[in-house]
């Protein structure tokens, strides 16, 4: 699993919202006690995070290139 920052905590641009951001983990159980206490952190799947970075970045990216 991987740990994302939160829609509200993002700042602008991919780097400062999602890639510098994301943090995986072997195990949910160990995501969370790496979140507790961390609220703008939520916890989701890797492909999960693939396809939120897709739809945000990745496909507006490659749309602007054409």
């Amino acid at each position: 699993v991987v740990t994302i920052m939160t829609a509200e905590n993002c700042t602008a641009g991919i780097n400062g919202s999602f890639c510098g951001q994301v943090h995986f983990f072997a195990s949910h159980e160990a995501a969370e006690q790496w979140v507790n206490g961390r609220p703008h952190f939520a916890i989701v799947t890797v492909d999960e995070a693939y396809q939120l970075a897709k739809q945000l970045y990745i496909e507006p990216m490659l749309k602007a290139a054409s």
